[in-house]
């Protein structure tokens, strides 16, 4: 219970910041990888899942990665002119604090939210999305919704 306390924190303070400022504290991504890999040790749920769940963030993020080049004919880096290093360390975090499968729901989820969200922004100027903040909050409610789908926080 009080792992979720803290995680819930967090979040929080992630989603604040990168909402008022585009740009999130290391502390706060260190808190959470932190948190997640006490939680995962102490209680011994490392495995394939892990595994399989960075596999597929490297799948994703490499065929980003050759869409941006194919699309400027070039190698291209898209980390911090497209993806901000904070949303990318946050893809890393959060298979941590879930199962692979609820994890590639949530990836999914929040890429819809954030989809729409893109759309709402565009439509008030604004250039950058604030994903950091649109995956800790939809990482909360999805576990508010349902706290058996993920790790016993």
């Amino acid at each position: 219970m009080w792992w979720s306390i803290f995680v819930f924190s967090i979040m929080g303070l992630i989603s604040y910041q990168d909402f008022k400022n585009r740009e999130i504290g290391w502390y706060g991504l260190f808190s959470l990888l932190v948190i997640g890999l006490s939680y995962r040790s102490l209680y011994s749920l490392w495995g394939i899942e892990i595994i399989t769940s960075y596999v597929y963030l490297a799948v994703i993020l490499g065929l980003l990665w050759l869409y941006f080049s194919v699309r400027y004919k070039k190698i291209y880096n898209f980390i911090d002119k497209d993806l901000g290093l904070g949303d990318v360390l946050m893809f890393l975090i959060m298979p941590l604090f879930m199962h692979v499968t609820y994890f590639m729901f949530y990836f999914i989820t929040c890429m819809i939210v954030g989809m729409f969200l893109g759309m709402l922004y565009y439509s008030h100027k604004r250039k950058t999305i604030p994903l950091a903040s649109i995956m800790a909050i939809v990482y909360c409610l999805l576990y508010l919704y349902s706290p058996s789908l993920y790790i016993g926080l």
